[in-house]
């Protein structure tokens, strides 16, 4: 590889929403992810998935492709992709029970907070809107 397809390959390595040109024998298991993520977000299902293999795998590529997916879906459904929180683990870094769970509060307590706040904007944009329009007009006197 040359230096620029090495750039390349790592930036998208380290991007959660960017997807390879091409996913090859992966089929089965992003339709059955896919399937598993529509149950939880669509049906309110309560279902946990963790992808595991070898490094170079296509695990990362799989997630991303359902996760692709599965926003699709939502849009066709006319669900808000804003309903529901998808948090990045990493077993390396999330390496024991103590932190995995810190890291999955803070991001949950995140995705609250975003909520709340992403509510309360709506609100009032909806109380603006119901409020009565004032008529900007101008009346000029004429000199007789």
């Amino acid at each position: 590889y040359d230096l620029k397809n090495a750039l390349q390959i790592l930036k998208w390595q380290t991007s959660p929403t960017t997807l390879p040109r091409f996913l090859v024998g992966h089929d089965s298991a992003v339709s059955g992810l896919v399937g598993m993520l529509e149950g939880t977000v669509l049906s309110r299902e309560n279902k946990t998935a963790m992808t595991t293999g070898s490094r170079g795998s296509g695990k990362t590529a799989v997630i991303k492709k359902s996760l692709k997916m599965l926003e699709k879906t939502c849009l066709e459904k006319s669900v808000d992709p804003a309903s529901y929180c998808v948090i990045w683990m990493d077993g390396a870094l999330d390496s024991d029970e103590k932190r995995a769970s810190q890291h999955l509060l803070a991001e949950l307590t995140r995705f609250k907070q975003q909520a709340t706040s992403n509510e309360k904007e709506k609100e009032e944009d909806e109380e603006e809107e119901s409020l009565p329009k004032r008529s900007t007009t101008r009346t000029t006197k004429k000199k007789v």
